[in-house]
């Protein structure tokens, strides 16, 4: 953060907390600065610094007894203990801020900037925990988190490596990572392996997660057991499928597994409305989704009045019971 970005923070935080900070700066050995364990994860990725942040001082609370607390800066921290460095200049802030404000003071220098997932998880369920009233609103307001995400950040709050390493990656949505975390270690790689095989989009993954363990339920056996079927090792290992091909089959046949009945139902549909269809490359037949309701659809093509004509006198031709059949599928 530079300087004027530092001073943005400081009046924020004498705006959210009514009180003024005072900054001495000086130069600290790096043995006596730690970084908040609550707010900071080694794991962010990090692209290295530019020259001002390098140069820029490591902002830092002093707890007593030659004890620093990072508040901004644990990269710069980092970059000088890995260059070597055994001081680093520092801007000490001596009105000894008890450890909620530290915290706030914590998020405030970097809400500025657009904050990783793993920041979105340790900052919400500390404030979460720490913050109430107007500093709440406003803080998850700097912080740019909104509502809907909320709930599904506090349930990754603690969460397992391989989950957040998989939000990190953008391999699954903050949703499929709260979900997640509800599964045991072993069903909790058996999906991140599959989405990650087929890089699934957010909204199959969440079909996935809902069907899956439906499935396993009714064939009293695991996920695991599921996904290890032949037919499913076969279509993730084909050579001869591309990805979209592979998802929309995978898609298929859990949905078959999932719904047997309807499944069947649409099958049998599908090869009777061929049969009877008059024009397939002019007339197209189409049920209501799921079969909720008892009526269809029906797209015609034409190219002028006579072909209209010839078209609805076909459809004429096709019988009641016919009819009946694709407009009650399911008895």
């Amino acid at each position: 953060m530079n300087s004027s970005g530092r001073s943005q923070m400081l009046m924020e935080f004498e705006q959210l907390t009514g009180k003024s900070l005072e900054i001495e700066y000086k130069s600290l050995k790096v043995t006596q600065l730690r970084c908040p364990e609550e707010l900071y994860d080694p794991n962010v990725p990090f692209n290295g610094l530019s020259l001002w942040d390098y140069a820029a001082p490591v902002m830092v609370v002093d707890r007593g007894n030659a004890d620093y607390e990072v508040v901004d800066g644990c990269k710069r921290l980092h970059e000088n203990k890995k260059g070597g460095h055994r001081e680093c200049m520092c801007g000490v802030i001596t009105s000894n801020p008890d450890e909620q404000n530290t915290g706030i003071m914590r998020i405030l220098f970097n809400s500025s900037k657009q904050l990783h997932i793993r920041e979105k998880v340790l900052f919400y369920s500390w404030i979460q925990k720490h913050v109430e009233g107007e500093e709440y609103n406003k803080l998850l307001n700097l912080c740019k988190i909104n509502r809907h995400e909320q709930k599904q950040l506090l349930s990754c709050a603690g969460c397992s490596e391989d989950i957040l390493d998989a939000l990190s990656e953008s391999r699954i949505s903050l949703e499929t990572g709260s979900q997640l975390t509800t599964l045991d270690q072993h069903e909790r790689a058996v999906f991140l392996s599959l989405f990650s095989n087929l890089k699934l989009s957010f909204q199959i993954q969440r079909e996935f997660l809902e069907w899956l363990p439906e499935i396993a339920m009714n064939e009293k056996c695991s996920v695991s057991d599921i996904v290890q079927k032949k037919e499913i090792v076969d279509l993730i290992d084909s050579q001869t499928l591309n990805a979209p091909q592979k998802i929309e089959k995978m898609r298929d046949l859990l949905f078959s597994m999932r719904f047997p009945r309807y499944s069947k139902a649409l099958k049998e549909w599908k090869q009777h409305a061929t049969a009877v269809n008059p024009a397939p490359k002019k007339v197209e037949i189409v049920h209501s989704p799921g079969f909720e309701k008892q009526r269809l659809t029906v797209h015609l093509s034409f190219s002028n009045g006579r072909e209209a004509r010839e078209i609805c006198s076909k459809l004429k031709e096709i019988s009641p019971s016919d009819w009946n059949k694709l407009l009650y599928p399911i008895e």
